[in-house]
Order: C-alpha cells, then sequence, then structure tokens
C-alpha cells in the first residue's frame, strides 16, 4: 500500500536498530511523491499544518475528497491539536481505534467540572461528576437530594451547601455530599490564584486517578 519512496524511508529508520536483521522493503507501485518533512514548534501549529496542507491539496486538485487522506500518530493524546484544527477549519473526520478527543469520558468529567465551577447551577453537570471520584453517592442519595432542593426551591448545589439541615439523610451520606461541597468550593476560591493549566492538573488528579470503590448506596 506504500510507494517505494516511504518503504525506503522508513527502511533508513529501521536500519538504524541492529538488533533488527536488515531487509529490502520493495512495492510494485513505484516511487510516489517525495516526502514533505514539516518541524512545527508545538502540537498546535503541527495540528495547523496538518489541516492547512489537506486543504492546499484539496484547492489544487491532487485529491478528490478529504476522505481520501489519513492522518496518523502514535498516542492517543496527540489527537487534540488535529481535531481542533479540523473542527476550525471545517474539516470532518473520524478517529479509527479510539474515540474523540472530546467525546472521551475522562474529557468529558474534566469539562464538566469547569462548567460547575463557572456556573454552581449546572445540574447536569453536577450530576455527572458529583460521584467522579466515586464518593459512594448513589442514586437513592442524589434522590433524596433532589426532593429536598425541590421542597426548598434551591438548586443542588445550593442544596448541597445546606445538607447538614437535610432531616432524613445518614451520616454518612451527608459527610460525602459535604465534602463534595468543600472540594468545590475550595476549587472555586483558587480561581484567581491559579492559572490555568494549574487548575486543570487538580481536576486531573481527581478524574484520571480515581479508582473504583464499593458500589453506592
Amino acid at each position: 500500500r506504500s510507494t517505494q519512496t516511504i518503504l525506503d524511508a522508513a527502511q533508513n529508520v529501521v536500519r538504524r536498530n541492529r538488533l533488527r536483521k536488515d531487509k529490502k522493503l520493495w512495492t510494485a507501485l513505484g516511487s510516489g511523491e517525495k516526502i514533505i518533512y514539516h518541524e512545527a514548534h508545538n502540537e498546535e501549529e503541527e495540528g495547523l499544518f496538518v489541516a492547512r496542507e489537506i486543504s492546499r491539496l484539496l484547492a489544487r486538485g491532487q485529491i478528490e475528497k478529504r476522505g481520501d487522506v489519513a492522518v496518523m500518530y502514535r498516542t492517543n493524546a496527540q489527537s487534540r491539536a488535529l481535531e481542533e484544527q479540523f473542527m476550525r477549519a471545517n474539516i470532518p473526520y473520524k478517529v479509527i481505534g479510539s474515540r474523540k478527543f472530546y467525546e472521551r469520558k475522562e474529557i468529558k468529567d474534566m469539562l464538566a467540572y469547569l462548567r460547575l465551577l463557572a456556573n454552581p447551577h449546572d445540574e447536569l453537570s453536577l450530576r455527572r461528576i458529583i460521584n467522579v471520584p466515586n464518593r459512594k453517592i448513589g442514586p437513592k442519595t442524589l434522590g433524596e437530594l433532589q426532593q429536598w432542593a425541590s421542597e426548598k426551591k434551591v438548586s443542588l448545589f445550593d442544596a448541597i451547601q445546606q445538607i447538614e439541615q437535610h432531616p432524613t439523610l445518614g451520616k454518612g451520606a451527608k459527610n460525602a455530599l459535604s465534602e463534595f461541597g468543600r472540594l468545590m468550593t475550595d476549587l472555586a476560591n483558587t480561581i484567581d490564584e491559579l492559572h490555568l493549566p494549574e487548575l486543570l492538573d487538580r481536576i486531573a488528579d481527581m478524574v484520571l486517578n480515581c479508582v473504583k470503590g464499593p458500589k453506592a448506596n
């Protein structure tokens, strides 16, 4: 499937590994186009170059459609910069063998934390991350919290801030909800002190290192 130019380049790289037996790669497809080498300063510039190159090839008629292009990378983390540039350039794409970056659970969880910090009354985001990592806050506890919040005509977040006043919740559930409320308050208080990368690091530590615990009540 590769041209001889690509095979020769690959062979020149592999040949430097003294532990591999030397071999001659061959194809009947001919030499093909020359390889273009581009050194980018960072991943954003790399993604921008790829997006512009696809648009250039399409504009010059060197490819019939965007689907004729495949972009290969070594690790899943590298897809973010590429995906962002493709979205900005309105280039449709499909990730093979993995989820799109912003569709991954851990990314959705981190974004939910950020949305809740920006808007404490975002109940959709609150419900998503109230048990990430596992705080043993199950559907039963959340249902009682929702009912109590509705009766008091306050948001779920405001109800959590007043959870010690709940008439029927057990001590364990109250402690878990109080801990979550304090966490979000502490994060909110550090927004003006931390740079965004530092805030993301703190959230990532919770989301990416969370360990599944016992089934929630």
